[in-house]
């Protein structure tokens, strides 16, 4: 009987050892898995907001060309005008 006990504890330890190793695992992976997803969203919000900006400058840009366009056209039809 006491054989018995002593092979189960055994066997409750090494089983407990061996749900330690794969929680280890398990934490490691997860710790990748999240650091790789964090190195992601970084990447993509750096792309976005620098997407972002020359889309920006862009508009920016137009803005400008449409009011000189304007001021060339107001001033060219006034001066038919007068």
């Amino acid at each position: 009987m006491r054989s018995m006990v002593e092979k189960s504890r055994e066997l409750q330890d090494e089983a407990q050892e061996y749900l330690g190793k794969i929680n280890g695992v398990l934490c490691d992976g997860f710790d990748s898995f999240s650091d790789a997803v964090k190195r992601n969203m970084e990447r993509s919000s750096s792309e976005f907001h620098m997407k972002l900006s020359e889309a920006v400058n862009m508009i920016s840009s137009q803005i400008q060309e449409l009011d000189a366009a304007l001021d060339n056209l107001v001033r060219t039809v006034g001066s038919k005008l007068q």
